[in-house]
């Protein structure tokens, strides 16, 4: 029973060094990227920073994808973000910063999901444009009206 007990009392679980094994390089699908972000929160700074380069290559290799897949919101939406978690994307470049918003806006928390979606909107790419496009039939009004507003915008001023 104790060992039962130590283990789901543990809210973390930390990796010590980034010499613990971990390789992100074969996983390739959007439904492994809740595996990738478990290690996201470690002190461990270069394994935060590889789980972060490894779901940008994910979401950079996949992103023909996401307009037509619709699982990708069923393969996101319980990848567990916090606003703290939000903050910290602010720390990576944009490209990365860029990718790991698109994850954080198909989260099933409609106030994570807003936040997300605009920070995309104010940094949009190629590789965001399928996930606006995801916001645009948002459940949630306010997030629907953000963001057709924001790309309403974004379209009138892109030469065609």
């Amino acid at each position: 029973m104790g060992f039962f007990k130590n283990l789901f009392n543990k809210t973390e679980l930390e990796p010590t060094s980034n010499k613990d094994g971990r390789d992100f390089s074969s996983f390739n699908n959007f439904g492994q990227i809740g595996d990738i972000f478990s290690y996201h929160r470690y002190s461990n700074i270069p394994l935060t920073i590889q789980s972060a380069l490894a779901v940008h290559r994910i979401i950079e290799h996949r992103k023909s994808d996401a307009i037509n897949n619709r699982s990708i919101y069923h393969s996101l939406r319980y990848v567990d973000l916090t606003d703290r978690d939000l903050s910290h994307f602010e720390k990576f470049d944009n490209e990365i910063r860029n990718s790991l918003f698109c994850v954080a806006s198909m989260n099933k928390n409609g106030f994570i999901r807003e936040k997300a979606i605009r920070y995309i909107l104010e940094k949009p790419s190629k590789t965001t444009f399928s996930f606006i496009l995801f916001r645009l039939s948002d459940w949630v009004p306010s997030i629907r009206e953000v963001t057709k507003c924001i790309f309403s915008y974004i379209w009138s001023q892109t030469p065609l």
